[in-house]
Parts: C-alpha cells; sequence; structure tokens
C-alpha cells in the first residue's frame, strides 16, 4: 500500500478491530472546494447491518503530485487523482459515505497501516459495493502508442459506454453476435480502439484489484461521468475472447487483467455459497503467479495485496504476515521459504528469472520483467512456456506434511539444500546465440517477421549442427534436429505441437515459406509467444552428454549443469559455486528450463528407475 504524504492528527482506531474510519463527501456543485468529514463507526456485529458505506478502489498517483482539500475543516493533501474521484463522486444534494484508504488509515503509524491492511477483505466484504475510478479517459494509460488522433478526448467516456454495453448484450450462444454488433456501429476498428483505451487504464494493472473487486458484492466503474456496471466490463471481455476465436479480430490483449479480476470474482462468490468465508479457494502460489504482471508502487504489496484471499491460517504465518516495518528483500524471503516448506517448490523456483538485490539466486520479488510490446500480460507476454507451466502447475503437490522435498535452511535463511541430482556434471558446452533486441527490432515486425524468425531459427540450427557435443550425442541429422525442436519449443516426445508444423515449413532450406492471410497471423502469434520479437525468450543450449534444452533465464552461462529436484517435474539450469562439483554441491540458481529426457521425470523416480543416485544441493 502506497503511504500518504499528509501530517494529520488522527484519533486512534481501536487494536481490537471495533472501529473503522469513513469519509463523508459533503455535497457541493461540480466547481466548488470538496469538503470532507472523516468520523469512528462501530465495525462488528449487528453494527454492521446498518452501516452502508462504498469502498473506493482507485489510483493513488505521484504522491509528491497532489492539490488541497478540506478535512474535517482542516486542509489535507490529496493526490490529484484522489481529489478528482471525489469530484466526480460527489453528488450535488446528499452525502456519499465512502471508505478510501489514503484517507481512512494513518499513513504515519505503521502499526495502524498493519492492522488496517490485514483485514481488508472485511472492509470489502462488509461495503455496499466498489466504485472503481478510472479516471476521465483524458489521461495516458500503460500503452501509450494507440492512435488517438481521430477521436474527441472528451467523448471517449461515453463513446465506450456504448461499446461495453453493446458488447455486453450479445448473446453467447451465436458466436458472430459481438462482431455483428461492431459491425453496426459503422467503425469496429474505432470501436476496439476504444476498448483499448479503456482497458490501459493504469487501474487494471494495480495488484490490489483482485481482492477489492472479487471480495465487494458488486462494483461499478466510474469512467469520467458515466457509471458502468462492473457486468459491463466483464461481459465485454469474454465477447473480446469470441472476437478472437470466431471473427478473426485480433486480440485486446490489455482485456487480459481484467478477465483474471473476474475469474476470481466468480470463483468467490461460488464458493462463499457453500463454505466457510475464512477458508477462501485460493492458493497462494496460484495467486503469485497469476499476478506476476500487475504492478505495486510498494513491492511488499506484490505480497500483501494478496493475503486478504487466502485463508486465515496462512494470514497469521509469521514469514507471511502484513508488517510494513519489515524490509523489501526480508518479505520476499520469507516468501519463499514459506513456499519452500509447504511443497511449492515448483511455482517458488520457476518465478526466478534474473537476481534481485538482496535475495540469495533462488528467492524472488515475483516481479516479472517484460518488454514493452507485451507489458499487457497477455499469453504472449510469460517467459515460461505453456509446456512448462504444466509440468509446474499438474504435478505440484502443496500443503502436504512434510513436502515431498524438505528443505534445510542455514541459520540465516540464505542457504537451502534440497534432495536432488546434477544430471550432467560436464555442464552445457554450447548456449546459443543472443540476437541483438536494439531500436531495429521496430523495423522488422510486419511482412518480414516470418523471415526474421526462418533467419534466426536456422542460424541457430545451424550453430547446434557445427557442436561436437551434438553430434557425438545422436548419429543422424534428423535424430538432432527433431531433439533440437523439442528442446525450443518444449515439446515432449511423440506430442509435437501446431507449432512443429510452423517450424518445419520455416526451417525448410529448400523452399521459403508461403503462408498468408490467417495461417501467417496465427505463424507470427505463436512464434511471438514462444520466443518474443528477437527471439529473446529462449536460450538454447546442448550439454557435454548431449542433452538439448533451453530457458528463458536471463544469464545462463558455458559450464552451468542441469538439475532434477524432488518433488517437482521440472528441470533446472544451475551454476557450480566456484566450479566445484565435490560431495558438498553448493551452486547459485539460474532459473528453469525444458531439457530433453529430464521434463516430466521426478528426481526420486529417477533414482528408482536406476537413472541415478540423489545428492544433496545447496543453493546461495
Amino acid at each position: 500500500m502506497e503511504k500518504s504524504q499528509n501530517n494529520v492528527d488522527y484519533k486512534p482506531l481501536p487494536v481490537d478491530g471495533s472501529q473503522i474510519r469513513l469519509v463523508t463527501i459533503i455535497p457541493g456543485e461540480k466547481d466548488a472546494e470538496i469538503e470532507c468529514v472523516i468520523s469512528h463507526y462501530l465495525f462488528f456485529g449487528s453494527a454492521l447491518d446498518d452501516l452502508e458505506y462504498e469502498a473506493l478502489s482507485y489510483v493513488w498517483g505521484e504522491a509528491t503530485d497532489t492539490v488541497p482539500i478540506t478535512l474535517n475543516d482542516k486542509p489535507f493533501q490529496a493526490t490529484k487523482n484522489l481529489a478528482a474521484a471525489l469530484r466526480a463522486l460527489r453528488r450535488p444534494d446528499a452525502e456519499r459515505l465512502l471508505w478510501i484508504d489514503a484517507i481512512c488509515i494513518d499513513q504515519t503509524s505503521v502499526a495502524e497501516r498493519n492492522r488496517e491492511v490485514r483485514r481488508m477483505d472485511e472492509v470489502y466484504r462488509n461495503a455496499v459495493q466498489a466504485i472503481i475510478w478510472l479516471g476521465d479517459g483524458t489521461e495516458p494509460g500503460n500503452i501509450p502508442d494507440i492512435p488517438q488522433d481521430d477521436i474527441d478526448k472528451d467523448r471517449i467516456p461515453l463513446e465506450t459506454y456504448a461499446v461495453l454495453g453493446l458488447l455486453a448484450n450479445a448473446d453467447e450462444e451465436e458466436p458472430e453476435d459481438a462482431a455483428n454488433l461492431l459491425m453496426q456501429l459503422g467503425d469496429p476498428i474505432r470501436a476496439l480502439r476504444l476498448l483499448c483505451i479503456f482497458f490501459s487504464r493504469h487501474w487494471f494493472t494495480r495488484i490490489w484489484i483482485l481482492q477489492e473487486i472479487s471480495l465487494s458484492k458488486t462494483a461499478t466503474v466510474t469512467y469520467g461521468d458515466k457509471e458502468i456496471p462492473w457486468r459491463w466490463v466483464a461481459e465485454a471481455t469474454n465477447a473480446l475472447n469470441r472476437l478472437k476465436a470466431n471473427a478473426g479480430f485480433m486480440q485486446v490483449s490489455a482485456a487480459v487483467k481484467a478477465e483474471k479480476v473476474e475469474q476470481c470474482r466468480l470463483r468467490t462468490i461460488r464458493h462463499l455459497g457453500n463454505d466457510d468465508p475464512a477458508l477462501l479457494p485460493y492458493h497462494l502460489n496460484d495467486l503469485l503467479w497469476q499476478t506476476r504482471f500487475f504492478h505495486a508502487t510498494d513491492p511488499r504489496d506484490r505480497l500483501y495485496g494478496l493475503m486478504g484471499m487466502v485463508n486465515r491460517r496462512l494470514r497469521e504465518d509469521k514469514l507471511l504476515e502484513v508488517d510494513y516495518a519489515k524490509p523489501v528483500a526480508e518479505v520476499f524471503l520469507g516468501l519463499s521459504v514459506f513456499m519452500l516448506q509447504n511443497g511449492m517448490l515448483s511455482y517458488s523456483l520457476c518465478a526466478v528469472s534474473m537476481p534481485v538485490e538482496g535475495l540469495p539466486s533462488w528467492a524472488t520479488d515475483w516481479t516479472a520483467s517484460l518488454d514493452d510490446h507485451s507489458a499487457s500480460g497477455g499469453p504472449s507476454a510469460s517467459r515460461v512456456s505453456s509446456g512448462l507451466e504444466f509440468m509446474m502447475q499438474y504435478y505440484q503437490i502443496i500443503d502436504t506434511e512434510p513436502p515431498p522435498n524438505p528443505p534445510r535452511f542455514s541459520p540465516d535463511l540464505r542457504q537451502v539444500t534440497l534432495r536432488g541430482r546434477v544430471v550432467d556434471a560436464f555442464g552445457i558446452w554450447h548456449v546459443a546465440k543472443r540476437f541483438d533486441v536494439g531500436p531495429s527490432r521496430v523495423e522488422k515486425v510486419g511482412p518480414n517477421m516470418l523471415r526474421l524468425y526462418r533467419e534466426r531459427l536456422i542460424e541457430w540450427e545451424d550453430e547446434m549442427e557445427s557442436k561436437p557435443c551434438s553430434r557425438e550425442a545422436y548419429t543422424t541429422r534428423a535424430e538432432r534436429r527433431q531433439k533440437w525442436k523439442e528442446a525450443i519449443l518444449h515439446e515432449l516426445p511423440g506430442q509435437p505441437t501446431k507449432l512443429s508444423a510452423i517450424y518445419d515449413v520455416l526451417t525448410d532450406r529448400d523452399r521459403e515459406p508461403s503462408l498468408s492471410g490467417e495461417a501467417e497471423v496465427e505463424a507470427v502469434t505463436s512464434l511471438l509467444g514462444c520466443f518474443g520479437m528477437n527471439m529473446e525468450y529462449k536460450r538454447p543450449f546442448v550439454t557435454m552428454l548431449g542433452i538439448m534444452g533451453s530457458t528463458s533465464a536471463s544469464d545462463i552461462r558455458y559450464r552451468d549443469v542441469t538439475c532434477v529436484f524432488v518433488g517437482s517435474r521440472v528441470p533446472y539450469v544451475l551454476r557450480p559455486v566456484d566450479g566445484s562439483l565435490g560431495p558438498s554441491l553448493q551452486c547459485q540458481f539460474v532459473g528453469c528450463c525444458w531439457a530433453t529426457g529430464l521434463v516430466n521425470i521426478e528426481a526420486a523416480e529417477g533414482e528408482s528407475r536406476g537413472l541415478w543416485e540423489l545428492q544433496d544441493i545447496t543453493l546461495v
């Protein structure tokens, strides 16, 4: 949670949680000074039955960009976006009672911030509704290159309201209905651009919105002077998916986050109809994984913003407890320790993509670093392939006592020892070329995109063919090519994907690929998702013994080693400390990988099949 810059005297809230602060917006005309009153209200038992308030969900904006409002007859510095929200939500002739974090929590008190954030789920669950403030529609979003020259910015909320309302009423049983409705507008591309502008609002990137919307009874979006039911937003995302699937429209990828929020909301509704509200149906590892592309001004909120959605047992664990006095590194070290202790090994290690300052190599802050073209967090944004994600999720065993691979930690928790096996002690002998990802990349997008992929895939394959470690492991070029293809496309033997056929067409040396229309779009989209714009998502490699693989880890080197761990069917890349592979094996963790012959084999299973003997591996 962001911290306010105000130094306002607050009457302390009782530490037992029996009271809450709420703010009343005093009625006024549009341009009148903003006046508010903050008061304490009982927040337990029958008092909740009579307490009718709304909870505001919004983006704080720059903490230093403030405007003065009046709070309890005293000056109060509100961020510009909050002031705009108060002005938009103010009624001309009636008071409005809201919970607003920046005002209702004493931001100067760490102890109070901790207590209030711990019960934020109760705040939103007991509100009449959540009010989402998206802004007036004229502010830049997080996708700045959407063409807007021919769109009257003052009319953006009105026109968007019309498009969302139209799509919300599209017939789900008729695949073409959404497309036909957009066609009736006369300019379907303009309508899609309006939706891109809408879904690119910074609000959709906030980590907090999952619990704010999922746990609320209902929600209303305020966009300029238009009030939009959340149902319309949810139905519009469904319609956009049908447009992509049935009518050939390109995906509005910025809507992906709204779709995730709606999935969480529906899951909560189904659960609360049957079970104890204290036991929500979310696993922490799944929430962390699904929100890697959401943003948090305070890095600690990447965890704290999700705690209202997990069961109370987890919230009370000292490693996870909300505490803004903890340094950021301590918060995420504690999270990584908790995950390993509770059988979430694959999730925890697969989330590591690059070193994080202040953390050991095997821990991460759960921040996914993406290039601009995939900043929406859409399907092509993940650096972990769908194949690896399947292995990570399907075979993960959590909440078992003890976990399949009980970790042993050093006293300072910075080293962890796990059971596993380094498979090829000689290490990696070939790492494929890293291609330039400089400014020229933009010029290559378009008609030449397939040619770019063709050139680079062939160059990678020719590089591999020239290495003795490849030729000694497989006797024929066809064998080497097949294993190489499985390694870089993340395919299991005998289970080719659509991308396999595209790869064969693109790397056919005898003729140029002849893809056009939808086939070309599908090929480019599939390749982009697998490799990135300039093949920067993958670094293929070959070990000395001929194990072929690829990883999206940011730093893979010659003589790094591949390994498997008990309790995971995902292989990993490690870097032995000082190059040593002795009995006391210490390694830096590099990242997860796809390696032929090692995927889908759990380390203990490999030992039982006589493939290797297990060993202790200490990650530092």
